[in-house]
């Protein structure tokens, strides 16, 4: 067919892609067809159809750089050798044809000393070894032997083969090349070694001595090896020091050269296996067997997680077992086995067994400080090598922040658990730790106990109180061991429980301290706070204070029963004094729905038995007392121990001529009364009335004046005066 000229192309100088225009190159060009551009003179052959406009070259294009030129692709070649030639209407056909030329002349030509010989046919040679290789001796006459035969199949020698340049051997995939012997690859062979590669220098950036790159054949079901070694030993009776199924002897280096790494052993990436192995090792357990014996001193390094146990590490070091999994670090008998933590290259952390002391250590690198200890005994120190506790005790030791007092937490064999500060548990007993106070607490299978004991000198024996016990029945005892309730306090100075509002900015009826008695008896309702006493801020300092008491009625909430103010008032039923006469003195004010105080003696009460006693300076002033069993005697101290000067009543009637008896109505409500005015009564007998005439509090509310009718001086005037008029009828004879 005649060339394909269809369009026009673009080529760019140094490039292998043209581009076309107009061009249908898939169906039209093959790769091996070659192409020029018209005016070039030069043939360059398509190395690959890439689409209808785009073509690659098996070589740069040379030429000048052009766009929408003219071009041709011959597509017409010889059958045997591929020889172009030009059809009718081809162009640039003088380049082309010279391209040929070129190409017979270089092909076709062969050449000796005599002239051109041509064969057309076989040759036969009447002489010679059959099967054997025809060569040219030392006399250059052609010749042939047993030494070196070839039947068509087998090429074969009895003699050295020496192969000088890139040679193949068999078919790779059918044929099998076998040495009887030893090889030698660069260098004599050697009776010591199977194949002996030596004394080559090889080309490449990455040279190699030999070359395992097999292909498994489909029947390759079980394994495939690159590279396998099997080593044998002699039937005769030796001993070999080692053997080796790849042995890595060390590297010979040149003087000039450099090797930046070295590798007894390289293994590449492994991608395509289902699982794919760097080294696996198949030795079983037993005596003197190790998969992996690294006994060099240099140091080892793993980039991945390394799993022992576990073919999927999680971690660096993962160590995994169906059974027990144990890590053992094992030192000379007199050093330390050393476990170290360390960030950046900087050591941070070390655990170690101390051999000294047999104690197990964690020891900070940063602060340069031992944290914690194990001893030898089993005992725990945290900040602090563990004291000499005795044989009895297991003890978890914490030296505190100032460095000089330690607390622990300690067991006994008697199963007498103990927390304290500044003391530890010698052979001897309890011992302080430092100079100073020491508490503890214990606890036992049935109680809770708290000591205290005073500053003492290190390493002295301590004496501790039994300061509080809460014991197996639930009773708390302060100061006491057996307390007898749920709350038992006890104090050789008294006794006192503080209850504290810690806040600074009370209000008003805020509670400072309270008890609640609380019920709970739910079949009656009776569940909550049944009573209670507390203390209440009565200003909003809390600088005045009142004392409340609560107690239930039914199952309404406890309420409000009593009250002391901060004046000493005890109020009952009532919450307030109220204003008037007595509302700044103390009082005792007592509400009820009818309005009465309710003081009562049991049956069989003497008469004069006092109800209530008055008093002063602790001296009684006055009494109500029984007066049988109906009645109340109102009394007022009038014992002549009590009196001087003891003489008769004069004046009897000017005093009661003084008195100005009255009749009135009261204001609250318009009812009568009869009786005197008190300021009026005050001018004659000032010990029978209370108070000042027009007198009032500081707010202005008025302060009322009271008259004592019961008074003893009035009575007194009264019987004087009788007295004096039934002598006087008796003398006028009227009586």
């Amino acid at each position: 067919m005649a060339q394909y000229k269809t369009g026009s192309v673009t080529v760019t100088n140094g490039s292998q892609t043209v581009t076309g225009l107009g061009t249908l190159w898939s169906s039209e060009v093959s790769s091996g067809d070659i192409f020029t551009v018209v005016g070039e003179n030069a043939w360059y052959e398509v190395g690959s159809v890439d689409s209808d406009t785009q073509i690659t070259l098996s070589a740069s294009y040379a030429g000048t750089s052009a766009s929408g030129a003219a071009y041709a692709i011959t597509r017409d070649f010889t059958t045997n050798y591929g020889w172009p030639y030009p059809q009718k209407g081809d162009i640039e056909t003088a380049s082309l044809i010279k391209r040929a030329f070129e190409d017979i002349d270089a092909k076709l030509v062969l050449t000796n000393t005599d002239g051109d010989v041509t064969v057309a046919g076989d040759i036969t040679l009447s002489a010679g070894t059959a099967n054997g290789v025809a060569y040219l001796n030392g006399s250059k006459v052609l010749t042939s032997g047993s030494a070196l035969t070839f039947d068509g199949t087998t090429f074969g020698t009895t003699g050295a083969l020496r192969v000088d340049g890139n040679t193949t051997l068999g078919n790779a995939s059918t044929d099998t090349v076998t040495v009887n012997g030893y090889m030698g690859v660069g260098g004599a062979a050697n009776s010591a070694i199977g194949v002996n590669v030596n004394s080559t220098t090889l080309s490449s950036t990455f040279p190699v001595g030999v070359n395992a790159n097999p292909t498994a054949p489909a029947t390759a079901t079980t394994a495939f090896a690159g590279l396998y070694s099997f080593p044998r030993t002699a039937i005769a009776a030796f001993t070999v020091t080692n053997v080796a199924g790849v042995w890595a002897a060390g590297v010979s280096k040149g003087t000039g050269s450099t090797i930046t790494n070295q590798h007894g052993l390289y293994i590449a990436d492994q991608t395509q296996g289902t699982n794919n192995y760097g080294v696996t090792s198949l030795v079983s357990s037993g005596t003197n067997k190790w998969n992996i014996y690294a006994s060099g001193t240099a140091q080892n390094y793993f980039a991945g997680n390394v799993g022992i146990g576990t073919s999927s590490p999680a971690y660096e070091l993962d160590v995994a077992s169906t059974g027990q999994a144990d890590i053992r670090i094992n030192s000379a008998a007199s050093n330390d086995a050393n476990l170290r933590f360390a960030a950046g290259g900087t050591n941070k952390w070390v655990q170690y067994y101390e051999s000294s002391s047999g104690a197990l250590k964690f020891y900070d690198n940063t602060a340069s400080a031992t944290r914690a200890t194990l001893d030898a005994s089993g005992n725990l120190g945290l900040g602090v090598t563990p004291s000499a506790w005795g044989t009895s005790y297991k003890a978890f030791q914490i030296l505190g922040p100032s460095g000089t007092v330690a607390g622990a937490l300690w067991q006994t064999q008697s199963n007498l658990l103990q927390i304290g500060n500044n003391v530890y548990s010698a052979s001897g007993g309890d011992t302080y730790y430092s100079t100073a106070a020491a508490v503890k607490y214990a606890q036992t299978t049935s109680e809770h106990r708290w000591y205290t004991a005073p500053s003492g000198t290190a390493g002295n024996a301590i004496s501790f109180s039994q300061v509080m016990t809460l014991d197996a029945s639930g009773n708390l005892g302060i100061g006491t061991s057996s307390p007898r309730s749920l709350l038992s306090v006890r104090s050789s100075t008294g006794s006192v429980l503080t209850l504290e509002n810690s806040s600074s900015a009370l209000t008003t009826d805020t509670v400072i301290g309270k008890v609640d008695f609380y019920a709970n008896d739910a079949s009656t309702n009776g569940t909550g706070v049944a009573g209670s006493i507390g203390t209440y801020s009565e200003d909003i300092y809390g600088v005045k204070t009142y004392l409340s008491f609560s107690t239930r009625l039914a199952s309404n909430p406890a309420i409000e029963r009593a009250r002391i103010d901060s004046s000493g008032n005890l109020l009952v039923g009532t919450t307030t004094v109220g204003s008037g006469t007595y509302a700044d003195v103390n009082a005792l004010v007592f509400y009820r729905n009818d309005g009465s105080l309710f003081v009562e003696h049991v049956t069989g009460t003497s008469s004069g038995t006092r109800f209530v006693d008055f008093s002063y300076a602790g001296s009684r002033i006055g009494s109500i007392s029984q007066n049988g069993t109906t009645a109340v005697a109102y009394n007022t101290s009038s014992d002549y121990r009590l009196k001087d000067n003891i003489q008769d009543i004069t004046g009897s009637g000017e005093f009661i001529d003084a008195l100005q008896p009255r009749t009135w109505n009261w204001k609250v409500d318009g009812s009568a009364g009869a009786g005197f005015i008190a300021h009026e009564l005050q001018a004659v007998s000032p010990s029978s009335v209370v108070g000042e005439k027009d007198a009032v509090d500081a707010d202005g509310n008025p302060e009322y004046q009271a008259v004592e009718y019961g008074s003893a001086e009035v009575i007194a005037m009264l019987v004087a005066e009788v007295k004096s008029l039934r002598a006087r009828l008796t003398a006028a004879g009227i009586a």
